[in-house]
């Protein structure tokens, strides 16, 4: 479950600066997918990027690296879900026009990849804004609330590192890249266990395109597990442990449910339930 980080630009109300799964958790959940592509949606891929250097894994950190210059898109890399209630809704989480969100934001760019009447140049950028994004919201504090912008305004100690004061530890910045440093999770060493790790019967569970309830999991967790840590708190290892097979897990599902949407838009199709 974690996933990605960038040094990012402050974004208003939702993320700050350390905020999405670190580079290596986004290039292995693009790794995991790639590994899980047909020959079809492969060759989708290798014509996209035909004038792309580098590999697909290494193209899905370009959504942060483009953040400043696109800033339409700050708001695609989360949602932010009120604590205590059932889960998302797409009114009230994501219903502004003006501000919309990570599910809506991976309907959308799957469409356009997915569409042939589009330019090869939207394709492509659909492409690295896709595989970003599904990176995002399987890291649980891109489901995170809205009063504490997703984690961001908590302030932790991890194993005994406070931060500084112009860069505070935050509990986001910790699931972004901390717990997954520490775990040794990094791309391309890490790629062959996790994928070892995904069994048959995980691909057929989690090759689906339910947005929303992949959100939910996330929302989940949080309010499970991720902020049982309050603000001034510390983690060490009785939450590190517990953490890190939650990382694996998150990490493991993005790189399948990517998979599934890329397979299906080189078939020129997309399915979603909202």
């Amino acid at each position: 479950m974690v996933f990605v980080v960038s040094l990012l630009m402050a974004v208003g109300s939702a993320l700050d600066a350390a905020s999405i799964w670190s580079g290596d958790g986004h290039r292995l959940i693009c790794e995991i997918a790639w590994r899980h592509l047909t020959p079809q949606a492969r060759r989708l891929v290798h014509g996209l990027r035909a004038e792309e250097t580098g590999t697909f894994a290494e193209s899905c950190t370009w959504a942060d690296q483009v953040r400043a210059e696109r800033p339409e898109t700050y708001n695609y890399h989360f949602i932010n879900i009120p604590a205590g209630v059932s889960g998302v809704s797409m009114e009230r989480d994501c219903g502004d026009p003006a501000k919309r969100c990570a599910p809506w934001a991976i309907k959308h760019y799957a469409g356009i990849l997915a569409d042939t009447g589009q330019s090869t140049r939207d394709r492509l950028e659909a492409l690295k804004f896709l595989g970003h994004f599904v990176g995002d919201i399987h890291q649980p504090l891109h489901a995170g609330r809205p009063g504490d912008r997703g984690g961001n305004g908590v302030r932790v100690s991890f194993f005994g590192e406070w931060g500084t004061t112009e860069r505070p530890m935050q509990l986001h910045s910790v699931w972004d890249s901390g717990i997954l440093r520490r775990a040794r999770l990094r791309w391309p060493a890490s790629a062959d266990e996790l994928v070892a790790g995904i069994s048959t019967a995980d691909v057929a569970a989690w090759s689906d395109s339910d947005v929303v309830g992949w959100t939910n999991e996330s929302y989940r967790i949080d309010e499970e597990f991720v902020y049982s840590v309050a603000d001034g708190g510390s983690i060490a290892d009785t939450y590190f442990v517990r953490a890190v097979p939650i990382a694996r897990q998150r990490i493991r599902q993005a790189g399948i449910r990517l998979a599934h949407l890329l397979n299906q838009a080189a078939r020129g199709r997309t399915s979603f339930n909202f």
